[in-house]
């Protein structure tokens, strides 16, 4: 996995901290180099076959071992990226990092255009983007949920990748446009 970011500690980034993951296919076994060059080949005859690797790739499904075999099921998924980037030194201490991260309190301050992402199946936050939107009362906000029917209906809009970008990509275009 390649990963390249800034260590987040505080508010502070920090651009002189970067990891590197390797993505699929990085090794050099004759194995990766065949899978490799299959892959390669099959993307020059199919191209679309590019762009659905790239939705499948994504880092979101690439679970990191966890040190605690009684961890909850999502500990391991994204959760020590999450103890990195805030630079915890547990899980606990990942928790008591980030529970200031909240609308309480400020949503009313915020008049930014604001654009909301739900998935019909949201399995995790179910509920969330609509108390966002109540939330922002000051803030022009734009809730959209992606549904199954366009293969977008599940956390974070996985397998339909394109499709939320375009989404997003388009609605900057229209809250952003001149003129």
């Amino acid at each position: 996995m390649i990963r390249r970011g800034h260590r987040v500690t505080g508010l502070t980034q920090r651009p002189d901290a970067v990891t590197v993951d390797i993505a699929l296919i990085s090794a050099f076994s004759p194995e990766w180099q065949a899978l490799r060059s299959l892959l390669s080949k099959l993307i020059i005859e199919q191209p679309a076959l590019e762009l659905t690797l790239a939705e499948r790739l994504s880092g979101l499904y690439v679970r990191y071992p966890s040190r605690d075999a009684a961890a909850h099921p999502l500990v391991g998924l994204r959760v020590n990226n999450g103890v990195w980037a805030f630079g915890a030194e547990s899980y606990g201490d990942l928790l008591r990092k980030t529970k200031h991260y909240t609308l309480e309190g400020v949503a009313d301050r915020i008049t930014a255009p604001t654009l909301i992402m739900d998935a019909e199946n949201a399995q995790f936050f179910k509920g969330q983007p609509q108390e966002a939107e109540k939330a922002l009362v000051n803030a022009p906000t734009t809730l959209v949920t992606l549904t199954d029917a366009e293969g977008a209906g599940e956390h974070c809009h996985m397998g339909a990748m394109l499709l939320a970008h375009q989404t997003m990509f388009d609605w900057l275009d229209d809250t952003l446009a001149v003129g």
